[in-house]
């Protein structure tokens, strides 16, 4: 995948097909350390110890009409070869942990991606489920969680054309400039 954030929107739609009612996103860049970290937690159904060991096989997939699944072995491979580290923890009935690690000026390592346009594709692709996004940069912290703006639209459908837009301005307020990859981004919001 080009981008980072579109594993981050592949492993979110795996959380979800697994039944998960909570997924949790943290993104961290963090300069002095070069290092970008990635982590996905969700509440889904989990898995046991041949699917993990599976998961990171590429021609392994447990969706029915795929015969590979090439998201989660891409995203470890794109880890390890930047020198960062990738961990999967899962269990039945409990849910699904997903870490990788990044040289943050690696020369393979790709760019994040756009964070206000994917925060608005994972916010709409959660519906009932609760997301929470945590993206930190060098020590400042932004978060956007789905409840909150649920509770806030007072009923109306996320995929609502006029919620749709208020989400845009939204994701773009609290995410700051399409361009993550440039560190005027964070701003003072």
């Amino acid at each position: 995948m080009d981008e980072l954030l579109l594993h981050v929107i592949d492993l979110v739609e795996n959380s979800l097909a697994a039944g998960a009612g909570r997924i949790v996103v943290v993104i961290r860049e963090d300069s002095a350390c070069d290092r970008v970290e990635i982590s996905v937690v969700d509440d889904g159904k989990g898995m046991d110890q041949e699917t993990r060991r599976n998961a990171q096989d590429p021609f392994f997939t447990s969706k029915n009409g795929k015969r590979v699944g090439l998201g989660l072995p891409l995203f470890k491979q794109t880890a390890e070869a930047t020198g960062g580290s990738f961990s999967l923890g899962s269990e039945l009935g409990v849910g699904t942990q997903i870490t990788a690690s990044f040289g943050k000026s690696h020369l393979d390592r790709p760019p994040l991606g756009n964070l206000p346009d994917s925060a608005l594709a994972l916010l709409v692709m959660a519906g009932e489920a609760s997301l929470e996004l945590h993206y930190e940069r060098d020590g400042l912290i932004k978060t956007m969680e789905s409840r909150e703006i649920q509770d806030a639209l007072e009923g109306l459908s996320l995929t609502h054309p006029a919620v749709i837009t208020f989400l845009k301005q939204y994701v773009q307020e609290t995410f700051g400039s399409n361009d993550t990859e440039r560190p005027e981004i964070m701003g003072s919001s």
